[in-house]
C-alpha cells in the first residue's frame, strides 16, 4: 500500500507546490483585468512607486507599481505572493486568486523559475510588482502547450509576506549519532522536547528532511518553507514514522533510520529507488488536534484484550446499549483494518460510507463473524484476527499471506 511523507508525507512523493504551481498545472485561460490587490489601495507620493519598465542585468524588466514595507527579501527567506502569470501578449496561463490560495516558496530555491529568484530579491512586504522574463530565465525551448517554446513570461506579483527562511538540514556524521533498536528500526533522539507526548489519534505537525543512506536528499519541508502535518495511527504516513515518533514529545529531533519494508519497500519513488534504506531528520512541532477513538492504529501493547478460544481477541472502545446482533440478521458497521505494522489497508470511514453484512453466512472473514455476534449496536472494539480467521496462507490484495489483522468495528445498526 503506497504512502508518503507529505509532500512525500501525504500521499505519495509528490512534487513541490512551487513546482506544480509554476511550472506544471493546469493552466487558466481567461483574461482577469481586476488588480491583484485583495482591496484597493490608496497610493500616496510615499508609496508609489515608477511605472516605466526597468532593464535588470540579468535580462528581467521589472516594473513596480507600488511599494510596500519592511525588511527587503533575502536569498533563504521563505515569501508568500499571490500571481497572476500571462504569456507577453497573451491571455494569462495561471493565477493563485482563483485557486483561492497564496504560494509560498524559499527565495533561491530550485522550486521556482530563476526569473522569480532574482527579480524578487530586495522586495517588500505589500510590494505589487511586475516582472517580464525572457525565455532563458522561464521555460526556455520547452513547449508546455499553452506556454509555446521560447516565451516571454509576464508576471503581476503581490507580496504578501517576507520571513526569514528556516535553516536547512544538513546531512550528519551517520556513525557518531547513538542508535537505539525501536520495534524494527533505528533511531538516534539528539533533542528531548518538554511538551506533549505524542500518541495515535493525534495531528501533528512537524519539519522534516530525508535522505538515502549515501546523503543524497530527496525530501525537506524546510527547503519549501512549509511544516507538515498528518495524524499519527492514521496511516497516512509510511509505517517507519509511525513506529519511530509514537512516543516522542513536542520540541524533540530525532533522527529515524527506516529499513524498506518500513519505507516504501519494492515500490520506487521519484529520486528513490526500490528497497532503500532511508534516513530522515524530524522535529516535531506541536500538535494540532486529536481523533475519535477507533478511527486510529492503537498502541497494541498497552491494550488489554480479552481472548476467545479461537484464538480472536478484542478490546472495548465504547459500549453499546443496544440489541445483541443476532445470527442472519443484517448489520451495519463502520471500520478500519490494519496490518499488524500499523499499514492501513481499508477504511469504511474513509470512504464515508458504511458497510453492511449478514451475519454467520460467510459474507465475510470468519474473525467478524465471529467477533459481531458478541457485539451490541452502539458497540465499538478493536478487534485482533489471527490468519486462520482471516485470510490465512493466500492473503489478499495488499494483506500479505499469514496476517494478523487488527480492526476497528463500530455497530451501527441492525435490520
Amino acid at each position: 500500500m503506497k504512502k508518503s511523507i507529505i509532500l512525500l508525507v501525504l500521499m505519495g512523493m509528490s512534487q513541490s507546490l512551487a513546482v506544480d504551481t509554476l511550472k506544471s498545472n493546469p493552466f487558466q485561460t481567461e483574461t482577469d483585468s481586476l488588480p491583484l490587490v485583495k482591496k484597493p489601495i490608496e497610493v500616496s507620493p510615499k508609496n508609489s512607486a515608477a511605472t516605466m519598465w526597468k532593464l535588470l542585468d540579468s535580462g528581467i524588466e521589472i516594473k513596480n507599481v507600488f511599494r510596500g514595507a519592511g525588511r527587503l527579501a533575502q536569498k533563504g527567506d521563505l515569501v508568500e505572493l499571490h500571481y497572476i502569470g500571462r504569456v507577453q501578449g497573451q491571455s494569462e496561463f495561471d493565477n493563485s486568486r482563483k485557486r483561492g490560495k497564496s504560494f509560498a516558496f524559499i527565495l533561491g530555491s530550485t522550486d521556482v523559475l530563476q526569473g522569480w529568484n532574482l527579480g524578487l530579491i530586495g522586495a517588500k512586504t505589500g510590494d505589487i510588482t511586475h516582472l517580464r522574463l525572457p525565455p532563458s530565465l522561464g521555460y526556455g525551448d520547452r513547449d508546455l502547450g499553452i506556454i509555446p517554446a521560447n516565451s516571454t513570461l509576464e508576471y503581476e506579483i503581490e507580496i504578501l509576506a517576507i520571513e526569514k527562511g528556516v535553516k536547512p538540514d544538513s546531512f550528519p556524521d551517520v556513525k557518531d549519532l547513538q542508535w537505539e533498536s525501536v520495534i524494527g528500526l533505528e533511531r538516534s533522539l539528539i533533542k528531548k522536547g518538554k511538551g506533549l507526548q505524542v500518541k495515535s489519534g493525534q495531528k501533528v505537525k512537524v519539519h522534516y528532511s530525508g535522505w538515502l543512506l549515501g546523503g543524497s536528499l530527496f525530501a525537506s519541508s524546510k527547503l519549501k518553507g512549509l511544516p507538515v502535518s498528518f495524524t499519527l495511527g492514521s496511516g497516512e504516513v509510511i509505517s517507519g514514522w509511525e513506529k519511530g515518533l509514537r512516543g516522542l514529545y513536542v520540541g524533540s529531533h530525532v533522527y529515524l533510520k527506516l529499513p524498506p519494508h518500513l519505507a516504501y519497500g519494492v515500490q520506487a519513488q521519484p529520486r528513490i529507488p526500490a528497497h532503500a534504506t532511508l534516513l530522515f531528520k524530524i522535529e516535531i512541532l506541536e500538535i494540532e488536534e486529536s481523533l475519535q477513538s477507533g478511527d486510529f492504529f492503537p498502541e497494541l501493547s498497552q491494550i488489554t484484550w480479552t481472548k476467545e478460544q479461537s484464538g480472536l481477541e478484542w478490546s472495548s472502545i465504547q459500549a453499546g446499549d443496544g440489541e445483541l446482533v443476532p445470527k442472519g440478521a443484517k448489520v451495519q458497521v463502520h471500520y478500519t483494518g490494519w496490518l499488524e505494522d500499523g499499514t492501513r489497508f481499508d477504511s469504511s470511514r474513509l470512504r464515508g460510507q458504511t458497510f453492511a453484512f449478514t451475519l454467520g453466512q460467510g459474507r465475510v472473514i470468519r474473525g467478524w463473524d465471529e467477533a459481531v455476534a458478541s457485539m451490541k449496536v452502539g458497540d465499538k472494539r478493536f478487534i485482533r484476527v489471527p490468519s486462520h480467521l482471516a485470510y490465512g496462507p493466500n492473503g489478499a490484495g495488499s494483506i500479505p499471506p499469514n496476517a494478523t489483522l487488527i480492526f476497528a468495528v463500530e455497530v451501527l445498526e441492525v435490520d
